[in-house]
């Protein structure tokens, strides 16, 4: 092996331990806005719907993992669901269609699901599988990479009640 090639794999090798990942204060702080921002879009949908007469029967959000390990990255996503009597599944689905969008977000959706998406945040919402005639709503943020620490300890929280 020359010279050169000695040099140019011993940069590389500099260069691959120095990390572009966030520290642990870093991370707490885009954890933490990532979560606010979820949170306060189901506060709002929630109070958006409340006055269209449905209501959330329950939210709830969870940290997961996304991306490939070893990659350190994590999202916050809320579900929440509606009651079987609100109306039908088309009614209900337009309720949020017309929330999101009167809100400013972009819709592409389908007669059948609700899909929009705003900055970093996502909303959908379809009927629910597990009980038909109401729907499932998602809020989900996309991933901020994040301190594998601060990882590890937000994937012990387990689930936060948000809507009872």
């Amino acid at each position: 092996m020359s010279r050169r090639h000695v040099v140019v794999l011993g940069a590389a090798l500099v260069l691959a331990g120095c990390s572009s990942d966030p520290g642990p204060e870093e991370s707490r702080e885009a954890v933490e806005k990532m979560h606010d921002s979820v949170v306060d879009t189901v506060l709002e949908l929630q109070e958006a719907l409340d006055q269209e007469g449905l209501a959330l029967t329950s939210a709830a959000g969870d940290y997961s993992v996304c991306g490939v390990e070893p990659a350190s990255s994590v999202e916050f996503a809320a579900g929440a669901g509606t009651s079987a009597d609100s109306g039908s599944v088309a009614e209900q689905l337009e309720l949020v269609r017309a929330a999101v969008v009167d809100a400013g977000w972009t819709e592409d959706g389908s007669p059948t699901q609700v899909y929009a998406t705003k900055g970093d945040l996502r909303v959908s919402a379809s009927e629910a599988k597990a009980e038909r005639g109401t729907l499932a709503i998602e809020v989900v943020h996309d991933c901020v990479d994040a301190d594998r620490d601060v990882v590890d300890e937000l994937l012990t929280q387990g689930s936060e009640k948000l809507v009872e």
